[in-house]
């Protein structure tokens, strides 16, 4: 019986980490480093940003050309994600990648 309700708090609990597209909750996020990182896994290069703090914050998110402002939830924000074309051996997207990202002040969501 313990199992069993074990195994349904979990089911439970992972259901609910995910709070919206591309971003999971606080608690889930503590296994990820805070602030940004990229992971790699096979062709796939994808950028996050880890906001362990409370409250929405502004983030600047730094590409080779250019930079943009982003206001962040707290949890792992999905920054990059690319789009593989068959054959593609990724150089399409090095310029869409973000290099950086960090905090620079707090926002409210509209």
């Amino acid at each position: 019986m313990k199992r069993l309700k074990r195994g349904i708090i979990g089911s439970i609990v992972a259901t609910l980490a995910f709070t919206g597209i591309g971003v999971v909750s606080a608690g889930a996020a503590s296994a990820a480093p805070c602030g940004f990182y990229q992971a790699t896994s096979g062709l796939s290069f994808n950028s996050y940003y880890n906001h362990c703090g409370n409250g929405s914050v502004m983030i600047q998110v730094d590409y080779r050309l250019r930079n943009e402002a982003w206001c962040v939830r707290p949890g792992i924000t999905l920054l990059y994600q690319p789009f593989r074309v068959p054959g593609d051996n990724g150089a399409s997207d090095y310029w869409n990648r973000p290099t950086n990202a960090y905090y620079t002040g707090t926002c409210a969501w509209v």
